[in-house]
């Protein structure tokens, strides 16, 4: 019995373990939020942060990957949350070399621990937006939630002649 307890506590911790290593982890610095890089970018370049989002594009530079990400809140254990009803705006990602965009797809979930580079000028349709850029040390892609509540069908597909019999005669 008390293997067991062991065991089931293991499992349980494990499953709440963080995405990010801990050697990164203790280079982090939660204090850095994006805005705070929005306000002061010169302050805030060669930190490391934690941020995580939702992937909204990605371009091929000559020899580098700039992804685009939606912030959005992380959870306890460095995950994104898919909610986006609160963010504090977009920053890039620019990893060196070639990073495919069917891995990276939009819509994606993506948490990244990286030093902040600086800032970069680009454009939202007609809009100039200053993106904090971030070069990652560590990378993590999460898939969208399934949806957990289906639609369900409407109430007159339960009554004859919609709902489908159990088995059907010759």
């Amino acid at each position: 019995m008390r293997y067991t307890s062991v065991i089931l506590c293991a499992l349980l911790l494990a499953g709440c373990a963080s995405v990010i290593s801990p050697e990164v982890l203790g280079r982090v610095e939660p204090s850095i939020t994006l805005e705070a890089v929005l306000d002061d970018p010169e302050r805030y370049t060669g930190h490391t942060v934690l941020w995580g989002g939702i992937i909204v594009s990605v371009e091929y530079l000559e020899d580098s990957t700039l992804i685009e990400v939606f912030q959005t809140e992380l959870t306890s254990t460095h995950r994104p949350s898919f909610s986006v009803d609160t963010s504090s705006g977009r920053f890039l990602i620019e990893a060196p070399g070639f990073l495919d965009r069917l891995i990276y797809s939009p819509k994606r979930g993506i948490t990244v621990a990286g030093t902040i580079k600086g800032t970069m000028a680009r454009k939202i349709g007609n809009m100039s937006y200053t993106y904090p850029v971030v070069e990652p040390v560590e990378l993590h892609l999460f898939d969208p939630p399934e949806d957990l509540y289906p639609v369900p069908p409407p109430w007159w597909y339960y009554y004859p002649p919609y709902y489908p019999p159990p088995h059907y005669y010759p």
